[in-house]
């Protein structure tokens, strides 16, 4: 029997292992996780009370391949959950300028005082219309100025960016703006009657955002797929369920199990060592094909590829979550993004908008995470920037809070960090391994966020066994 062995037990692991299980049921998978449990971050905090809270925004978000799309939703019972569609999948916003956007996640510069309509658009109508691929500009100064021109990098994204990451505009990666905006990055500056006329251009239309999220008209909209969310609150019911389809196709669990040496010959991997945690006890597993799904770098050092560069990491970050007595002032929004520059608070998550049951008390949970660069928090600090930003009441009851440090700093995409990341990947390639798999995050430079992820590894799936 062929052995397909799986590494990591995060959502794109899992959810691979299933689709592979699913087509090729006469195959042994196996799956080696280095926790004592699935999910990775999309498990959920269970407190002693009874609380539980995601590690901050954790919808489940389609990859937009059919098949790959069916066989999950077909895997989930529809009356216990949320299918988010259309322009309700993702209703997103931000706090800029001292303005609560409900509307829209990309930056409003109509807000700006300062900003001269008439300027904006001659330094845009000036710029490189037919903007080149992102791949070719140096950093992301060089990519906003050239699409935008200097007013709305220097008085819109330049500082959000650098009160983020606390790292200047000419050392970051044009990565940067997908780890914020998402996708595209858009600004508004004029209303749904003109931003649809300008839309009409392709160039306009990948520059201005339309000012209203909910009316975005169809034919604008990029969305691909669902949002699927459990009717009860917390990610974790969605990982559970899954889990349950793994153990009932008798896939094979190792936890608390690392990769402690791969058996390579002639090109191939033939068998590997996994190492138990707990007791130090190694054990020997046959190896058909190994898919791999934990972070890129475990794979480099299994390998054995040597890193001369060390990586920029971010300040350290933490979760902050709370339940109040009032409704949030943000009713319809999924998540805000803080970009006030005095704040730590770099998202807010609101339960309310999308778990209705989350409510079902009479209290409403918000996660807020707080990326602090150096600044002193407490609880108080960060529900005085929630009251400043008017998502919650002054008179709010906070009838529950917990603040949790993560374990580690987010990576910063910087030049050098991007350039660690194509030496591992052009390393690994260069091993010519014909039965490795890397598919995870940064397996593939634009594989950042699940979607991306999950299409990255169907492709390479596919590819492997046809």
């Amino acid at each position: 029997m062929k052995n397909d062995i799986f590494i990591g037990a995060g959502l794109p692991s899992i959810i691979m292992a299933l689709y592979h299980v699913n087509k090729f049921p006469d195959r042994e998978i196996i799956i080696i996780e280095n926790s004592d449990t699935i999910g990775g971050s999309n498990t959920s905090i269970k407190y002693s009370n009874g609380e539980i809270f995601d590690q901050g925004m954790r919808i489940y978000y389609e990859s937009g391949i059919d098949e790959l799309d069916f066989f999950i939703s077909s895997l989930l019972p529809s009356n216990d959950f949320h299918f988010l569609e259309d322009n309700y999948k993702d209703i997103a916003g931000c706090i800029f300028n001292g303005q609560v956007q409900d509307y829209s996640p990309n930056i409003d510069l109509r807000n700006l005082d300062t900003i001269n309509k008439e300027k904006i658009l001659g330094e845009i109508l000036n710029s490189n219309l037919q903007i080149r691929k992102k791949s070719k500009y140096k950093n992301v100064k060089d990519y906003l100025v050239d699409k935008y021109g200097e007013t709305v990098f220097s008085e819109g994204f330049s500082p959000i960016l650098n009160k983020i990451y606390n790292v200047d505009c000419s050392s970051l990666s044009i990565d940067a703006l997908r780890n914020i905006f998402g996708a595209e990055d858009r600004i508004i500056l004029f209303s749904e009657e003109v931003t649809s006329d300008l839309m009409k251009s392709e160039s306009l239309r990948s520059r201005f955002g339309y000012p209203n999220q909910i009316n975005l008209p169809k034919d604008y909209s990029k969305r691909i797929g669902r949002g699927i969310y459990p009717k009860n609150i917390g990610i974790i019911n969605f990982t559970n369920m899954l889990k349950k389809e793994l153990l009932k196709r008798n896939i094979k669990i190792y936890f608390n199990s690392t990769v402690d040496n791969l058996n390579i010959q002639n090109g191939a991997i033939k068998s590997l060592d996994i190492k138990n945690l707990d007791n130090n006890s190694i054990n020997n597993l046959s190896v058909s094909s190994l898919r791999w799904g934990s972070n890129l770098v475990s794979l480099s050092k299994v390998l054995g590829l040597e890193i001369k560069n060390e990586f920029d990491m971010g300040c350290e970050t933490y979760l902050f979550n709370i339940v109040t007595n009032k409704k949030p002032l943000i009713e319809k929004v999924y998540y805000l993004m803080d970009y006030n520059l005095s704040h730590s608070i770099f998202r807010i998550t609101n339960y309310s908008a999308y778990c209705p049951s989350s409510f079902s008390d009479g209290f409403f949970r918000l996660t807020i995470e707080v990326w602090p660069n150096g600044k002193i928090i407490n609880p108080r600090s960060i529900i005085t920037e929630l009251v400043e930003s008017k998502i919650i009441y002054d008179d709010s009851c906070i009838v529950f809070s917990d603040l949790k440090k993560l374990s580690h700093g987010f990576p910063l995409p910087t030049l050098n960090n991007n350039l660690i990341l194509d030496q591992i990947r052009k390393g690994i390639k260069g091993l010519e391994i014909s039965n490795l798999i890397p598919f995870c995050q940064y397996s593939k430079k634009d594989a950042f966020f699940l979607p991306q992820i999950l299409e990255n590894a169907y492709n390479l799936f596919q590819n492997y066994e046809s």
